[in-house]
């Protein structure tokens, strides 16, 4: 047995796992692709917000970000300027 047929070898042991576990991926994209897409979407409308849950949700949401923004600049303002 040469290098070359340890190689080659190793070669198709790697080309085998790697096949593997594409297909092995596949499986589990399709299944979550199902779950997600098919048995998802029914159920989305269930826990939809009305109008007023949404407006709510925006509100708090602005708030949220408008809050860490002024945060985010206090401390860069504390690092940049000393003192």
């Amino acid at each position: 047995m040469g290098i070359m047929d340890l190689m080659n070898f190793g070669k198709e042991t790697m080309k085998k796992v790697c096949e593997i576990s594409c297909d092995n991926s596949i499986v589990a994209i399709r299944k979550m692709d199902d779950v997600v897409r098919v048995k998802g979407l029914q159920k989305l409308s269930e826990y939809m917000a009305d109008d007023e849950g949404r407006a709510k949700m925006v509100h708090f949401t602005a708030k949220f970000i408008k809050n860490v923004s002024v945060f985010a600049l206090r401390e860069a303002a504390n690092i940049l300027i000393p003192g």
